[in-house]
Parts: C-alpha cells; sequence; structure tokens
C-alpha cells in the first residue's frame, strides 16, 4: 500500500490547498463577459495518492475536455488529511478513488454507503519489495524474522502469511511489522525495515528516480487472490439521486483510460502538464506505458469493467484471515455479498 501524501493538482495554487485543507479544482474555466455557457453539471472526485499512472485518467478527461462533452463541471480534490473515502461515504464528494480493492472490502465491511462503480487497474499493483542488495532474501519465506514496513492496513499481516506459506514457510512464523513515518524507499534503503509493499509505479519511480534498487514478489505468484486497484468509489445517495451525471462521469472516465490504453506516452504528457511540480516526466511515461501494457485491460478486453469473482475472491480471503471488522470494530460474523457492492451499469458498452 502507499503512504499518502497532498499535492497540487490541476491549475489550483498549493497555497490555497494548504489553507483550506479541503480544496478544489474545476475542469472547466470560469465564464467571462458576454455569451453565456452551457450550463454544466457539479462533480466532484477525490483522489487517492499524488498525481500518478493510475489516477492519470482524471487529467486527461479534464484536459482532452471529456468531462465536459459530457455535460459536467468536475472537481478534482487532492488527497489531504481526510482519506478519500471518508470524504466520499459521508457525501462530501460524489467519487473518491479507493487505492485496492482491500481498502474498498475494509469501508464495505463497517457500513460505508459506498459503491465501486469503475476499477481502473485489473490485477493486483502490489509488489513485496527489498534491496537488490539482500542476497539473504531469495522468496519470500525468507521474510521469516524480518522486520516489515507499512503504514497500518489490517490486510497486511495476512497477505505477509500467507505469501511466506505458499512458499515453503510457517504461517506462524513471526515477522515484525512496523508503521512507518517516512517513506517506504527511504526504511527499506536505510535498513530502518527489510521489506515494504510497493505498487508497480512506486518500484518504477524508484528505479527512475535511483531512490533504490529493488527486487520484489508478487502476492499473486505465491497463491494470492488478483484483486481490483484505483477503484472509483461513488456515495450511494448521490448514485440513487443523479443517475445521469453519474453515467456521464464513468463514461468520461472509461474514455480516459482507453485513451491512455492506446497513448500511454501522452497521457503521462498530459498529467504532468497539468501538475509540473508533483510529476517527474520519464519515470510517469515508463509507468503509464506499463499500465498499459499489464494493468488497464480486463480479460474480456475492457476498461473499468469488474467482476463477482474478483471481488468474492479477495473478499473471502480477507473474510477468513479474520481482520473485517463491522461499524463497531467486531469482527464479522458472516460474510457479506461483496457483489452487492459493485456495478458495471454506468459503463459504455466494449
Amino acid at each position: 500500500m502507499r503512504q499518502q501524501h497532498l499535492t497540487r493538482v490541476g491549475l489550483c495554487s498549493l497555497t490555497l490547498l494548504l489553507g483550506t485543507g479541503l480544496a478544489a479544482c474545476s475542469s472547466s474555466p470560469s465564464s467571462g463577459g458576454g455569451t453565456s455557457a452551457p450550463t454544466l453539471a457539479p462533480v466532484s472526485v477525490a483522489l487517492d495518492f499524488i498525481p500518478n499512472a493510475d489516477n492519470e485518467g482524471v487529467f486527461v478527461a479534464e484536459k482532452l475536455g471529456y468531462f465536459k462533452d459530457e455535460g459536467l463541471d468536475v472537481t478534482v480534490i487532492p488527497y489531504g488529511e481526510t482519506p478519500p473515502d471518508t470524504l466520499v461515504a459521508t457525501g462530501k464528494v460524489n467519487f473518491a478513488i479507493a487505492a485496492t480493492e482491500a481498502d474498498a472490502l475494509f469501508d464495505f465491511s463497517s457500513g460505508d454507503q459506498v459503491r465501486s462503480v469503475f476499477a481502473v487497474l485489473q490485477h493486483d499493483p502490489n509488489y513485496y519489495g527489498f534491496l537488490a542488495s539482500r542476497k539473504d532474501i531469495t522468496s519470500p519465506k525468507s521474510f521469516c524474522n524480518m522486520t516489515y514496513g507499512g503504514f497500518g492496513y489490517a490486510s497486511d499481516p495476512p497477505v505477509i502469511h500467507e505469501m511466506i506459506h505458499n512458499a515453503g514457510g510457517s504461517l506462524t512464523c513471526p515477522v515484525k511489522i512496523v508503521t512507518l513515518g517516512s517513506s517506504a524507499y527511504q526504511a527499506v534503503d536505510s535498513g530502518k525495515v527489510d521489506f515494504s509493499d510497493f505498487f508497480f509505479s512506486d518500484i518504477i519511480q524508484a528505479e527512475v528516480q535511483e531512490h533504490a534498487h529493488l527486487k520484489w514478489f508478487r502476492p499473486t505468484n505465491y497463491g494470492e487472490p488478483d484483486q481490483y486497484a484505483a477503484l472509483f468509489l461513488g456515495n450511494d445517495a448521490w448514485l440513487s439521486g443523479h443517475p445521469t451525471q453519474a453515467g456521464e462521469f464513468v463514461k468520461a472516465i472509461q474514455r480516459a483510460y482507453e485513451y491512455i490504453l492506446k497513448n500511454p506516452t501522452q497521457g503521462a504528457q498530459i498529467e504532468a502538464d497539468l501538475n509540473p511540480s508533483a510529476v517527474d516526466l520519464p519515470a510517469a511515461i515508463e509507468s503509464s506505458q506499463a499500465m498499459a501494457k499489464q494493468f488497464l485491460l480486463s480479460p474480456t478486453g475492457m476498461v473499468g469493467v469488474q467482476t463477482a469473482a474478483m471481488w468474492d475472491g479477495y473478499g473471502s480471503f480477507l473474510y477468513k484471515a479474520g481482520v473485517l471488522t463491522d461499524s463497531a470494530g467486531h469482527k464479522l460474523s458472516s460474510e457479506p455479498n461483496w457483489a452487492s457492492y459493485f456495478t458495471n451499469q454506468y459503463l459504455a458498452p466494449g
């Protein structure tokens, strides 16, 4: 999982963002005098991270006018002190990006009234990385008796131990888990921790910017169920009351990621143009190209689509691990119907 940072989005002033806590950028220009512009419906979306490959579609849809084509005036909320999942669950925004399916499953189990309407990454983007110089780490089994640096996610222990077990180790072997206050790169590179969890784009950025030379293991290569990531969650009440705008938003996002699929370099350039102080262009281009090649397309050849099988697979894994809790913090006593928490209804036909 990722450490979160506040950043600048689009043409917003960083001073404004820091001053207000929850600031925004509009996708449409302010109107001047003269002829009135067509009225656009307001919609808001909160980002899960600094501008990067998986939320690139928001910037592409903004820059290329896809939101405006759908009749929308979209406000983009950068990541701040309040998690995007909380903003959408409480109705502060209409949509928010959840980093992974695991994050969304915790939202669902705790009773948040949200629904997944679009899955950007069709496969698990998480890799457990360590310094390439560590000759003592040859498989996940080597993680026994080592220190893992994470960011407090309850899904970390079952994922790590399942990897160890499927690599020939014991499910009960000790792994020390610490919560990081610095970046995963710094913690691994300094030796504070032995390994950490990185998105595919984080690893690319580490290599391009020479933060650290990493090797890694991918959970899905060691028996972990696959999961979606960069999920657009919609507020249930807003979706019910605004079905037209919900469909327009998802179709614009779908169009943006279809553009990136065919034009990953241009997609990264657009994101960098709108966020010049936050995006390293070489790393962004490599990440966008990797995303287009490995993560965007579903087995049926669509972007954004979701299946009950994928949701059930990872949901059952976390439920059986006993880490999912309700709104009172109690472990779930029965497994929910995870398929009820997503919809493909707003997608344009493939």
